[in-house]
Order: C-alpha cells, then structure tokens, then sequence
C-alpha cells in the first residue's frame, strides 16, 4: 500500500497515512475550517467535556478534527488528533463540538511499528537511530506491507520508503535493513 509518513516517535513507531484517503482527508479538513471560520460566532462549546468525545480545534491556520484523551485539573484537556499522530492539550474554551458529518471519515492516521526490528543494545533506540530515523522517513512516501495488528491498535509492517527526486533515481529504501546495516537495529 503506498503511503506519507507523517509522524516518527521513534526507529520503529511511527504514523503513517494511506495515500489512497489524502485526497479525502484534505476535503474534509477544507470544508471543516471554512465550516468552523464562517460560523466563529455560532460555535458551541462542549457543555461537559468527557473522555472519548470528538472534538475540533483550531491548530495552525485551519482547524483539526480530535478527540478528548485527558481532562486535566487545571482547565485544559489533552487531545490526540488521530489523522496526524500526535497529541495536543488545549483550554477548555478553545475547544469546540465537532459536527457528526465530520465523523464519518475514519481517522486516517495508523499507528505502526517496524516488523521483526530491536535496538541493537539495551531496550531503548539511541539518540543518533531516532534522529536518522526521523530524517530518512519524516514527510516521506513509501510503500507498506501489514503483517499483522497489535491489539486492534497499530499495524507490524515492512517499511519501504521512496528515494531519488525522478523515475530513473526512484529506487525503495527498506528501513529495517538500513537500521541493521547501520548498526543500530537487530533482527
């Protein structure tokens, strides 16, 4: 399946998106923000915020689809938006309801660890694997194949990420075998 990596947490998590929804996803983010903009003085505050609620926020120059992870005491709340993969905290009142047609598109963001991959020492990737990792694959296209799910929560895939700026360079770069080559990953 071809896909974007939009988010690395580290040398074998990180968030992918099908390139097949993009298009989709950019639709919906589109009419969201021109949604949430036109109607700023009719917007709605969640009477009681909860765990688990879908929300919208604003975030940078357009407004993001999240949902309620964390209710903290002191007037703000922790939200994972779920397209991107990352996780944001907001206050109370820059929170706002999250109108059901804006639900029906699935998260597009999928959670993914490299398959059959480890540190090469100690339990935790260093500094230099999770830098390098960032750098070749960040905002990277790729391709992937699922080998199979973690509890309903993310995909153990194999990684290929595209290199070379034009069709003749175009050639996949597998990210496990260039974490093992590297000296930084075990099998």
């Amino acid at each position: 399946m071809a896909v974007r990596v939009v988010k690395v947490d580290s040398s074998t998590m990180f968030w992918v998106q099908l390139k097949t929804g993009s298009e989709d996803l950019q639709d919906l983010l589109e009419e969201l923000t021109r949604r949430m903009t036109r109607r700023g003085h009719m917007l709605h505050h969640p009477d009681h915020i909860v765990v688990g609620e879908l929300v919208a926020i604003h975030e940078n120059r357009g407004w993001q689809r999240g949902i309620i992870t964390d209710v903290n005491g002191d007037g703000t709340v922790a939200i994972s938006l779920r397209d991107w993969g990352c996780n944001v905290e907001r206050r109370l009142f820059e929170v706002y309801i999250l109108e059901d047609r804006f639900c029906q598109l699935k998260w597009q963001g999928i959670p993914c660890r490299l398959a059959h991959t480890a540190p090469f020492s100690g339990p935790s990737w260093p500094r230099k694997a999770r830098d390098l990792t960032r750098f070749l694959i960040n905002q990277q296209e790729g391709r992937m194949s699922i080998l199979r799910t973690i509890k309903n929560e993310a995909a153990l895939i194999k990684l290929e990420i595209r290199s070379g700026g034009d069709a003749r360079e175009y050639h996949q770069i597998d990210m496990k075998e260039t974490l093992i080559i590297l000296g930084y990953a075990q099998q």
